[in-house]
């Protein structure tokens, strides 16, 4: 099972990171910072969508 988070810029916000509608200022100056980062958090890059910007997921450990 997956979680699914979005990452966009915003020229006044800069990198956010936006999951489950929350939106998580990432305080990264470049994409390659802010992926890095949430690569080191285990978060896996999916494609890029111009409208969604980039989509990434998270393996969750299945429910027992």
């Amino acid at each position: 099972m997956y979680e699914y988070g979005n990452l966009i810029y915003d020229a006044t916000e800069g990198w956010l990171f936006v999951k489950q509608g929350k939106k998580e200022d990432l305080k990264t100056e470049t994409l390659i910072s802010s992926l890095n980062g949430l690569g080191k958090k285990g978060w896996e890059l999916v494609t890029y969508d111009s409208e969604l910007g980039y989509l990434l997921k998270l393996r969750k450990e299945k429910d027992k």
